[in-house]
């Protein structure tokens, strides 16, 4: 395929969708200084990605933008809807001015068209597109209203919002790519000083999904397995470990139990 046959393609999707959603717009070449790029309530995503800026200005540099970015006017500037890494990717190559596509929407349209072009190009990543559905369930919208404008279900909706939950480590390993959104969860819903153990053990084994579902049920089900020694005052179990904090007569009676348990091999190892 030709760069002017890519073009055109890409072009025709773009222009047919804004034509869905905003009904008559304009095509023009806008200055820079002119786009309100930090008033933006469109942006979708708090890091830019300086690797991804920089690979963008190298793709326009030899083969031009492909696609415009969308604005709208506000007051004496252009409120950038869509296209934040390509603006900044123009600036840096040290052109004066971007072709835009200039369109007249309310805020609802508006926010539908940023999410509608970073949901066709595949480039939010899960935490980004939770972040996008809180700020709309906090103005006040319905999960349906969501689901309206951002094209989700409410089950994909809840799920969303259920990465935002993750802690930080995993969300980090999620926006680098290490580990699937599903897998994410997964290890979202066991306790959160167990998480970055479940994570790293997932990253060396290159664990699946439903290797993760087996591997927590399986911890689940070893951790029940010891109700003689969950009813045992001051002693604690952790992953095949006995943390004893008893002394005294308590710690003869505590002994006593352990060491049947030990017998069954239901602890692998005992820490006074």
């Amino acid at each position: 395929m030709s760069k002017d046959d890519k073009r055109r393609r890409l072009g025709s999707t773009v222009f047919g969708e804004l034509s869905k959603l905003a009904g008559v717009y304009n095509v023009q070449d806008v200055s820079l200084d002119e786009i309100d790029l930090e008033g933006s309530k469109f942006r979708t995503r708090s890091d830019l990605g300086e690797k991804q800026i920089a690979e963008l200005a190298d793709s326009i540099r030899s083969e031009g933008l492909i696609n415009p970015v969308v604005v709208r006017r506000k007051g004496s500037k252009y409120e950038l809807i869509s296209g934040f890494r390509r603006v900044e990717s123009v600036r840096r190559l040290g052109e004066p001015s971007i072709k835009a596509i200039v369109v007249s929407v309310d805020d609802d349209k508006a926010f539908r068209i940023a999410v509608s072009e970073n949901l066709k190009r595949k480039s939010l990543t899960p935490i980004e597109i939770g972040l996008m559905c809180d700020r709309l369930v906090n103005e006040g919208k319905s999960y349906d209203e969501v689901g309206r404008l951002m094209g989700l279900s409410a089950k994909q909706i809840q799920r969303y919002l259920r990465g935002l939950r993750l802690s930080e480590e995993v969300r980090n390993s999620l926006n680098k790519g290490e580990i699937s959104f599903f897998t994410a969860l997964e290890i979202g819903k066991v306790d959160g000083a167990v998480q970055s153990d479940l994570l790293k053990k997932v990253l060396k084994s290159n664990l699946s999904t439903r290797d993760v579902v087996k591997l927590i049920k399986d911890m689940r089900k070893s951790e029940s397995s010891h109700g003689a020694i969950g009813d045992l005052p001051n002693v604690k179990f952790k992953r095949g470990q006995i943390i004893i904090t008893s002394s005294g007569s308590d710690l003869v009676k505590t002994l006593k139990v352990l060491l049947r348990e030990a017998e069954k091999g239901t602890v692998q190892k005992i820490i006074g």
